[in-house]
């Protein structure tokens, strides 16, 4: 079909675009009025769009084999990538059974690790309490011995007077009576002394409310010759206290350690005008206990060394190291609550707060 029949068949409506023996056309009118608007023109152009079309398709298609060509090569892409990561999963999934079972292995082992520094652990503290509870002995047998020296000696007295005067003939009946009751008296107090020892030694199996005045009392009793024979002077000062809850024989035993090495190391030193200061007062709504001398202080650095097991700042034939380490445990974590020690212008000083 020619272009003009088409027009002709179509000149009341001619689309924008049609196709002529396989050309394809496209449509552009323009609407044109004369100078006195008096009529109306309308021109029509007609463009031949065939190449650009063919064009157009080119493009397209070879579009479509690009993207078709590059979704190829994406899928085998994908299909490689895919594989390697399912092979590195398959690798990773080995490795972290594998890492698995060593971590197993190795949570065990220091599990047993743990079970076995435990119980060395506890054989130690049973050995250091065992130690604790050797020289806590020998501490009592050296105060007993200082405690029956005098009653000792009175005996012997009473035994030598009884003795001159029987040779003499001169006991009588009523001085030897006096003499018995006498030597009744010395040897009741020497069974008080082992009773008052026996008793301070048991430990307690339940908490308390005692009186730390009291108890530091009691521990200066079973000391008190021993400070005396070696003219060591005690100066008190109990301000005023507030019952303590806990284990009355336990804090008598830490008191009668702190005073025990406070004498020693007064010996050891041979302070001239030697003495210890107790002092008893309320500290932020709790019972404060400072025992200090005027030894000279501690040489330790840090001081805090003092409480850590088998230090001693004592010859080594007097001093275990076991005393202090035994007492802060006891203060702390028996008793919750704290043993510290300072050195001030005279000597040590031991602060315990429950």
């Amino acid at each position: 079909m020619h272009l003009s029949k088409f027009l002709n068949e179509h000149k009341n409506n001619i689309p924008k675009l049609f196709n002529i023996n396989s050309n394809i056309f496209t449509t552009h009118n323009i609407d044109i009025k004369d100078i006195d608007n008096k009529k109306n023109f309308k021109i029509a152009f007609f463009q031949d769009i065939t190449s650009g079309q063919q064009r157009l398709s080119q493009t397209v298609l070879k579009s479509f084999l690009l993207i078709s060509i590059l979704g190829t090569i994406l899928l085998i892409v994908l299909h490689y990538g895919f594989k390697v990561l399912i092979v590195r999963l398959e690798e990773s999934q080995e490795k972290l059974f594998s890492l698995n079972k060593n971590l197993e292995k190795r949570v065990k082992e220091e599990v047993a690790l743990k079970t076995k520094k435990e119980k060395e652990a506890k054989e130690k503290e049973r050995i250091l309490i065992h130690q604790s509870k050797l020289a806590s002995m020998g501490e009592m047998i050296g105060s007993i011995a200082h405690q029956w020296r005098q009653p000792l000696t009175q005996l012997s007295s009473i035994l030598v007077l009884i003795e001159l005067m029987f040779e003499k003939g001169k006991l009588k009946k009523e001085e030897l009576r006096e003499s018995i009751e006498e030597a009744e008296e010395q040897i009741s107090f020497m069974s008080k002394t082992i009773d008052d020892f026996r008793n301070f030694f048991k430990p307690d199996k339940e908490k308390k409310i005692f009186s730390p005045k009291k108890s530091i009392e009691k521990s200066l009793s079973l000391i008190s010759s021993s400070l005396e024979n070696n003219h060591i002077n005690i100066k008190l000062n109990f301000k005023e206290e507030k019952e303590i809850d806990g284990y009355e024989n336990e804090f008598s035993q830490v008191i009668l350690n702190i005073l025990s090495n406070a004498k020693d190391i007064l010996i050891e030193k041979q302070i001239k005008n030697p003495e210890i200061s107790i002092q008893i007062d309320i500290f932020e709504n709790n019972s404060r206990i400072q025992i200090c001398d005027n030894a000279g202080g501690i040489n330790l650095t840090p001081i805090e060394k003092i409480f850590e097991p088998y230090v001693s700042t004592k010859h080594a034939s007097s001093g275990t190291g076991i005393g202090l380490y035994m007492s802060k445990n006891i203060i702390e974590k028996s008793m919750n609550g704290s043993l510290n020690v300072l050195n001030n212008d005279k000597g040590a000083c031991f602060i315990i707060i429950l």
